[in-house]
């Protein structure tokens, strides 16, 4: 199995054969044969490359308006850290949500409930209050910085690990003390 350095890689290499082989190659090469097969070759490559995506983000849309009846305030290409599934991450007015491509959406969160975002190069790990306890969901972003920015403003600011408080010690306090 080939292991994948860039989450989002599988979407570039799409982009990169699409437009090197249906966009370049074959018109160039079929031309003097039949400039059907040319202009058919590069409207195809075209609809690899951005009608993929697009009717992808329409998909998305649509299954996030049936489901939580909101608009997206943000809409960004996401991975799913734990089994690889590749979605949009969608941030609307009160919910936040993972919309799976191909698969049922089994992430959504209204907005008041995430305790903690936050974000480690592409990574997005969020902190969820469930009722009798936290849970943790990682999810890999395509745009983290306006991710970071989107959920300080909807969300809030995040909040601190309930741990964190022994690392930010003064050296005076002993640490037997504590336990």
């Amino acid at each position: 199995m080939i292991q994948q350095d860039h989450p989002f890689g599988g979407r570039y290499r799409r982009y990169a054969l699409a437009i090197l082989i249906l966009i370049l190659f074959v018109p160039l090469v079929t031309w003097s044969v039949s400039v059907a097969i040319s202009v058919s070759s590069i409207a195809l490559g075209l609809l690899l490359t951005f009608g993929y995506d697009a009717g992808a983000r329409m998909m998305a849309i649509r299954k996030t308006v049936n489901l939580v009846k909101e608009e997206p305030i943000l809409m960004m290409h996401g991975v799913k850290v734990a089994s690889g599934t590749k979605g949009h991450m969608v941030l609307t007015k009160n919910f936040l949500l993972f919309v799976p491509v191909w698969k049922r959406i089994k992430f959504v969160t209204e907005n008041e409930r995430v305790v903690r975002h936050e974000i480690d190069g592409r990574q997005l790990d969020l902190t969820v209050k469930l009722p009798k306890k936290h849970r943790s969901f990682h999810y890999y972003v395509s745009q983290p910085q306006e991710m970071q920015a989107m959920l300080n403003d909807v969300v809030g600011p995040s909040l601190p690990y309930k741990y964190d408080k022994r690392a930010n010690l003064s050296d005076h306090v002993d640490q037997e003390e504590l336990r």
